[in-house]
């Protein structure tokens, strides 16, 4: 099952950047346990950069992270020729193994290595904008 999930992801990743005009380029999708997130949260030095909630509830960043994503190196080609345009560590526990869930999560994702960001009210806005819109689009297209 979950690799039946992780081969969706990366179809609708395909989708995604083709859909933002972002050519030539993949994205790397890892579908990691709660504990092994927090751990390449820790590695990375991202626990205190989290901000988010579940169901309006705010959650702690030390118990749980539901997404981190780090831009790769555009310059580097991979194995098949396209860009890496970064990689994408989904919490598949924070999930619960939900493709709905795990796909909104993947769009947030790749916005961010798209450059998008949500620091300010007006970028909030934006992005939380964009990922309706590709939200709609996944639904209709994958």
């Amino acid at each position: 099952m979950r690799h039946a999930t992780e081969l969706r992801l990366n179809r609708i990743s395909t989708e995604l950047l083709h859909f933002l005009g972002i050519k030539n380029s993949e994205v790397q999708i890892f579908l990691l346990p709660n504990k092994e997130m927090l751990k390449v949260a820790r590695r990375a030095g991202s626990l205190e950069h989290i901000h988010k909630t579940k169901m309006g509830q705010k959650i702690s960043t030390e118990s749980s992270v539901n997404i981190l994503s780090f831009p790769g190196n555009k310059d580097f080609p991979s194995e098949n020729g396209r860009k890496s345009l970064g990689e994408v560590f989904i919490n598949y526990d924070w999930c619960e193994g939900k493709v709905e869930v795990l796909t909104y999560l993947l769009i947030h994702g790749i916005l961010h290595l798209a450059g998008y960001q949500h620091e300010k009210k007006r970028d909030i806005i934006e992005m939380e904008n964009l990922e309706k819109k590709l939200w709609r689009h996944v639904l209709l297209s994958v």
